[in-house]
């Protein structure tokens, strides 16, 4: 799956931690950095619907400019 991110947080380890500790497999693929804060783009796979719940609640923690954005592309090859 893709999964987008756009963030007022200026540090990638914030988020990439919080990914790394939620999914198994995540891979950076483009980051933007912008006037304040960051625009991430990664490729992922999640094992249940569960996984995807507990990144939600994670990201909207990191701050509350923070978006998550998730799109299901089972054809991607990882």
């Amino acid at each position: 799956m893709y999964v987008n991110i756009n963030t007022d947080k200026t540090e990638l380890t914030i988020i990439a931690n919080i990914l790394t500790e939620t999914l198994p497999y995540v891979e950076l693929k483009r980051m933007d950095t912008l006037e304040n804060g960051l625009d991430l783009s990664f490729i992922c796979k999640a094992k249940s619907l569960q996984q995807i719940e507990e990144l939600n609640k994670k990201i909207r923690q990191v701050s509350p400019k923070t978006r998550l954005s998730i799109i299901d592309e089972p054809d991607l090859i990882v």
